[in-house]
Parts: structure tokens; sequence; C-alpha cells
């Protein structure tokens, strides 16, 4: 992890997906129109709403994806119900990325996988 990833970037939501009845996707880039940080496959960030909360959050669009970066949430607490009220064109915060993610580009490249997951990230 670089200590870019500790700094938090005022970034804007652009788009709202309704993905289920208490799932929703957020496509979100920086305030200049830009992905706010490369990731690898399976990292997280941390989003917060100044004044509301802040939680960590799973990165579901692909890291090949050079325009933006989307986070699908669940409606289940105090800051999920919170941010599920948020509209494009609000602004939040995004720290990241954090976590190892998966090497599929090396170590794991050429070979059978199987991923097993829980939660929706």
């Amino acid at each position: 992890m670089n200590n870019e990833a500790l700094i938090p970037q005022v970034c804007v939501i652009t788009d709202v997906r309704q993905d289920t009845p208490d799932v929703k996707t957020f496509r979100v880039v920086t305030k200049d129109g830009v992905k706010p940080f490369i990731h690898k496959p399976g990292q997280c960030a941390m989003i917060s709403m100044p004044g509301v909360g802040e939680a960590m959050i799973s990165i579901t669009s692909s890291p090949t994806n050079e325009k933006y970066i989307e986070f699908s949430i669940k409606r289940c607490g105090c800051f999920t119900e919170w941010i599920h009220q948020v509209e494009p064109g609000q602004n939040l915060t995004v720290r990241g990325p954090y976590g190892n993610g998966f090497p599929v580009e090396t170590a794991f490249k050429g070979q059978n996988l199987l991923f097993i997951a829980g939660g929706i990230g």
C-alpha cells in the first residue's frame, strides 16, 4: 500500500443503479472526472460521507475499466441506509485501494481457479 491510499479523495457519484430491492451500485469518479485509483481484483476501498460515517466496501467494477470505479452496496445499517438515499451529482470521499488483491496476471495466470465468496462484493 502506498501513502496515497491513506488520503481521502473527494469523488462524485455519476450513476446509481438499483440491482435488487436492497442493493444499489454506485459509479464514482474524482471531481476531475477520472478514476480515483488503479486497483487489483479483490481489493476494497473506504467510502465516507463526512458527518455520516464510513465503511469498507468491495470494488465491484473491473480493474480493466479505466474510466470509473463502482461499488455495489447492500442496505444493512446506518451508513448504508444513508448512502442508499444519495443521487447522482452528490459527493463522497474514497480512500484506497486496500488489500492485496488476487495475482490473476502473475501467480494465477493460466491456472484453473474456483472462487467462493460471501456477501456481495
